[in-house]
């Protein structure tokens, strides 16, 4: 599979994007809020890398309590799917289970996300591709 992403979960949005800066990278867009996870999303890219900056709010307990307790980190790798409902059946028959189901991604212009969960990889999330 292709990645698409890495998600990094950051404690403040801004000073996050400010130190990526530094690092070479370029905003790609505005902060979004995605009502439907209670997170903030930004995304930023380097070359051909693109990081999605998720800062979690208090409506959000699992993402606040992974940052709290290992503050700033990456904590996903998103891969690009043409078909989404298949790749979780095929990801499942190989140990995955389903953390988050589908849902649409106002951050990835209202693109279906899932997200699964290795015991022996850690979270990765899908992203179905199609036409924009």
């Amino acid at each position: 599979m292709k990645i698409h992403h890495i998600g990094y979960l950051v404690e403040d949005i801004n000073t996050a994007t400010e130190e990526f800066q530094e690092l070479g990278y370029t905003l790609k867009n505005q902060v979004i809020y995605d009502n439907t996870r209670k997170i903030y999303i930004s995304f930023l890219t380097n070359n051909n890398y693109l990081i999605e900056f998720i800062q979690p709010t208090e409506e959000s307990p699992g993402l606040s309590k992974m940052l709290k307790k290992n503050g700033s980190m990456p904590y996903h790798i998103c891969y690009e799917t043409d078909n989404l409902e298949n790749s979780i059946q095929s990801l499942q028959k190989k140990g995955y289970f389903l953390i988050q189901p589908c849902a649409i991604a106002p951050a990835l212009n209202n693109k279906k996300v899932a997200f699964l969960m290795n015991t022996s990889v850690g979270i990765i999330e899908l992203v179905e591709i199609g036409k924009e």
